[in-house]
């Protein structure tokens, strides 16, 4: 019942994909293009041990790029780094 499936990103640890902002939210942010992003990844947040994830992160996906391999792969470095920073903060 949410626009967000945090629950799912959380529960199976892995990176989901929401598709059709624009049918979801009524305005989204569009930063430097010309049109919002129409599609948004979440990325779960993991810390080690069995705690699980601390969080997800949201990030909306460049309408001028195609969603692949590489581009799903920097973003996990982009998560896997959210998660040692705030790993070694804890510690």
């Amino acid at each position: 019942t949410t626009p967000w499936p945090l629950g799912e990103a959380i529960e199976t640890r892995e990176t989901q994909v929401v598709e059709d902002l624009a049918k979801r939210f009524e305005r989204l942010p569009q930063g430097p293009w010309d049109h919002p992003p129409p599609r948004a990844a979440l990325l779960p947040i993991l810390f080690g041990g069995a705690d699980g994830p601390r969080g997800v992160l949201v990030v909306g996906l460049n309408p001028y790029r195609t969603w692949d391999a590489e581009y799903s792969g920097f973003l996990s470095l982009v998560a896997t780094q959210i998660s040692a920073t705030l790993a070694n903060a804890e510690a």
